[in-house]
């Protein structure tokens, strides 16, 4: 406890601004590490933007052990998309008009996944998407 009062004390003048209006954008970036635990699990890590401020992050060791980072990157995206959806339901249920959320992922094989579906992939190939 100590070191976060030091890091707030000695931060005091940044400040993370979030911008009032009726409008607002939720950008979410998720970000998996494949197998990095002792027992195989990767990690997942999200953070969610709403209008000008980091609102939300979160990282946590996923529950289930994956086969390949593209896998890692999948469930970390399936988390973060129901992230998207809740702080998507919290606003409009408070009245605000939201724009689509826009989910960060880097990993090229996992986009080609959740665009075209599993049914479109040679799963048993190591060619991409």
């Amino acid at each position: 406890m100590e070191r976060v009062l030091k890091y707030t004390n000695s931060t005091r003048r940044l400040a993370n601004n979030l911008s009032i209006s009726n409008y607002f954008k939720i950008l979410v970036y998720a970000d998996a590490s494949f197998a990095v635990h002792a027992d195989m699990k990767s990690q997942s890590g999200i953070a969610v933007s709403l209008g000008a401020g980091m609102v939300y992050l979160h990282s946590s060791k996923q529950k289930l052990v994956s086969t390949s980072s593209t896998e890692a990157e999948l469930i970390c995206l399936s988390t973060a998309s129901t992230t998207a959806i809740w702080f998507r339901d919290i606003l409009v249920a408070q009245g605000y008009i939201i724009a689509p959320a826009v989910i960060y992922q880097d990993n090229q094989s996992t986009l080609a996944m959740a665009k075209n579906g599993l049914h479109r992939c040679n799963i048993g190939s190591h060619k991409a998407c």
